[in-house]
């Protein structure tokens, strides 16, 4: 990337900042920033991991009825993601 392709970039990302300082997106924001600040420079001493995923997932939505908020996923026969009904 030319230089001034990157101070381009760089002017864009504090004027941003500008614009969220001191809102609810400025943490946010900064967290963001302090990522890319940290990109690809992370240790690469991760343990080589070998997943073994079943051939076949049983997965079924079920809801009460048309006028109740209760959802569910059911995974291999077990229930996650309820919700409260409604009343």
């Amino acid at each position: 990337m030319p230089e001034a392709e990157l101070e381009t970039s760089m002017t864009g990302i504090r004027a941003r900042y500008a614009e969220v300082k001191g809102t609810s997106r400025e943490e946010s924001f900064l967290l963001h920033v302090r990522s890319l600040s940290s990109w690809e420079k992370e240790p690469m001493d991760r343990p080589t991991v070998t997943a073994n995923f079943p051939k076949v997932v049983h997965v079924a939505y079920a809801v009460c009825h048309p006028d109740c908020t209760t959802e569910e996923l059911i995974v291999d026969g077990v229930r996650r993601g309820a919700s409260d009904a409604d009343g």
